[in-house]
């Protein structure tokens, strides 16, 4: 047996090894409300609008760029030529997260000529959040031995003209708003997925230039295709073959851009066949396969066959084995088992899709909870400014992320940004670049590559389809008795309409300090409470009193403005079904032409029957203070000097 044979088997081995148990504590969720989807679509969208590149390689094609990152690039006098950081002729090593928050650091060594020393420019760089929108580049020169000028730039943007006549140490300031994104670009997954995507936007024309790109360059077909209902004519063994993996032969041919920006075609792990053949074996012969393979093949045959594929299905999504947090990180390959040290958000938004695909064939309401779960823990994955936590750090400000959703992730009091790929994985790889299996691409970016376009995409798609539910039930509730905390928390507020027109201030009003809702349209404030039923009840009552305090309302741009709050209590069963509501006017006002202003500590009584009979179980309520401002705008609000405004339950029960 050779050395690379015995290496091949070491390799199988090793990729499989690792047995790395996290303990996974179940965290309270935040009850999920349709605003938030519809938001989180909107800043997906937005973030993904910003890696598309129109018009590459010449009209009629697009790609997608992967991540927020720096595309430093020289335009080389000596060579002729532009030279990009991430190849072979710009090096970024150093690197460090400084201060772990809002500022990372790099170190980029650029390649002038053809000796490959790196030394013909060093530049050090940091790069920072200045706010949650715009990020600020620092370029210090460090020295350039180049004998013919570099002209040094960030995209298409110049920084310095010459750098080598420039004093050694001067530096150079830039702010650009959401940063600067990576000069490459990915063919698969995500240039044909984002296809997909615009598709379901209704952005034709740049779907229609991605299609042709990925058809033009030998992508045929994709793995991610049965999430958009795309694999019904791929044969059944086909997800995972050389056809959906053709990179060892097609990224070669894969166009370059060489002046200004730069467009590089990103080379994965799975564009050298060695890499790539152990990734189908592993999937394909696995024991207990990662679970991203069974969400996908389950999705597959459910699109393809139907209600028929339902026994099938059935065993797929629970050996992908959902836990209330991720789908399983286990796999076993020849007898050894790997367990990865984080979820993969890939295989959530696949999850999502699926479990919703199967309670479309099936119509079995008891995934309805599980559904509600996955797209609960998925709009938690979005990188939000100063709340999303990385693995060993606080929580972080990056502007250029912000929208993206997680590539991979853990429990740690909320959900944190944590590397899938153990250590063992890392080992491998570094041997197959050893013996010449693999060549890394060198790193652009000082910072964690915690969002990308590939799980943003998926993401989104996934919440498109659970939005069609017209869901939003809680799975567990943080929330206490109070129903409308003043200062209107996460925990204890959802806004229903346009976030466009609903915004929330603290200002300084006539007569004292205030926090206040201010909008057009409607507002509605929600609690949810859960009740265990443990005999059974025959049409029974629910009987609620709800005691409100010091709350104020303004109507203003009268005359003949209308506004009116009201009650609204639901109660449901464990998986969403809606058994009684009842919705009661709690205040109705009229403006003169003059500011109107009404003060209101009350007590307010509901009690309906429930037309079933309840069996042993949880249910829960559904409590909303809801109001509308027709033609007009209301306020809502409380003054500190009457104290905090809110309402408290009373009490809640059902009764024969």
């Amino acid at each position: 047996m050779s050395y690379k044979q015995i290496f091949s088997s070491i390799i199988v081995a090793l990729i499989l090894l690792s047995t790395l148990v996290i303990p996974i504590t179940p965290i309270v969720q935040a009850t999920l409300v349709y605003s938030q989807i519809t938001d989180a679509i909107t800043k997906g969208k937005a973030y993904l609008d910003r890696f598309y590149v129109d018009n590459f390689p010449s009209a009629g094609y697009a790609v997608m760029r992967d991540l927020p990152s720096l595309p430093f690039n020289i335009y080389s006098s000596y060579a002729g030529e532009f030279r990009y950081v991430g190849t072979d002729n710009v090096i970024g090593m150093n690197y460090k997260l400084g201060d772990g928050i809002s500022e990372s650091e790099m170190k980029y060594f650029f390649e002038d000529g053809y000796d490959k020393d790196y030394n013909d420019l060093i530049i050090y760089v940091k790069y920072k959040s200045l706010n949650e929108t715009h990020m600020q580049l620092t370029v210090k020169k460090i020295s350039s031995d180049a004998s013919y000028p570099i002209h040094l730039y960030i995209g298409s943007q110049l920084i310095a003209y010459n750098i080598n006549s420039a004093p050694d140490n001067t530096e150079w300031v830039l702010v650009q708003k959401y940063g600067w994104v990576s000069a490459r670009y990915v063919a698969r997954h995500a240039t044909r997925i984002a296809a997909w995507l615009y598709e379901d936007f209704g952005e034709t024309e740049k779907a229609q230039k991605l299609h042709n790109f990925m058809d033009y360059y030998g992508y045929t077909k994709d793995v991610y295709a049965p999430v958009w209902g795309k694999s019904n004519n791929y044969n059944d063994d086909e997800l995972y073959s050389t056809t959906t993996f053709p990179d060892p032969t097609t990224w070669q041919n894969l166009p370059w851009k060489t002046n200004d920006y730069g467009e590089i075609p990103y080379k994965s792990r799975l564009a050298y066949a060695p890499a790539r053949n152990l990734y189908l074996i592993i999937n394909n012969n696995s024991t207990k396969p990662p679970a991203l393979h069974d969400l996908l093949l389950a999705l597959h045959y459910m699109n393809k066959y139907g209600y028929n594929a339902v026994p099938y299905a059935t065993a797929l999504l629970q050996r992908a084995g959902w836990d209330g947090n991720g789908f399983s990180r286990d796999a076993t390959f020849q007898g050894i088992s790997y367990k990865a040290p984080a979820y993969q958000e890939y295989a959530t938004a696949v999850g999502l899709v699926a479990y919703i695909k199967y309670y479309h064939l099936t119509g079995d309401t008891t995934v309805l909870p599980i559904i509600d779960n996955i797209a609960n823990v998925l709009l938690q994955l979005q990188y939000k400014y100063g709340k999303t936590k990385v693995d060993g750090l606080n929580v972080t400000y990056y502007a250029d992320h912000n929208g993206g959703f997680l590539t991979s992730y853990k429990p740690g009091g909320s959900y944190i940004w944590a590397t899938w790929q153990s250590p063992w994985i890392d080992l491998v790889y570094s041997l197959l670049e050893i013996f010449g299996y693999y060549d890394s691409m060198p790193p652009e970016y000082p910072f964690l590559s915690i969002t990308n376009t590939e799980s943003t995409i998926l993401a989104l798609k996934a919440l498109m389809e659970y939005s069609k539910l017209n869901r939003a039930p809680p799975i567990g509730s943080s929330i206490d008795n109070d129903l409308a905390q003043t200062k209107f928390s996460n925990y204890f507020y959802s806004v229903q309409g346009d976030p466009a027109i609903v915004k929330y201030y603290v200002k300084d009003l006539r007569d004292g300090t205030k926090w206040f809702f201010i909008m057009n349209g409607n507002i509605s404030i929600s609690t949810i409470k859960n009740i265990t039923v443990q005999n059974e009840l025959s049409n029974p009552y629910l009987k609620l009193a709800l005691q409100e305090y010091n709350t104020t309302y303004y109507v203003v741009k009268g005359p003949n403005r209308i506004t009116y709050a009201d009650l609204i209590v639901s109660l449901h069963t464990s998986n969403g079904t809606v058994l009684g509501r009842v919705q009661r006017q709690l205040h109705n006002v009229t403006s003169t032409p003059s500011q109107v202003r009404k003060n209101f500590n009350s007590t307010h009584e509901i009690a309906f029957q429930i037309p079933y009979t309840l069996t042993p179980g949880n249910y829960y309520v559904n409590i909303t203070i809801f109001a509308y401002a027709r033609y007009g705008k209301i306020i809502w609000c409380s003054e500190y000097k009457n104290g905090t405004a809110y309402g408290k339950i009373v009490y809640l029960l059902l009764e024969p």
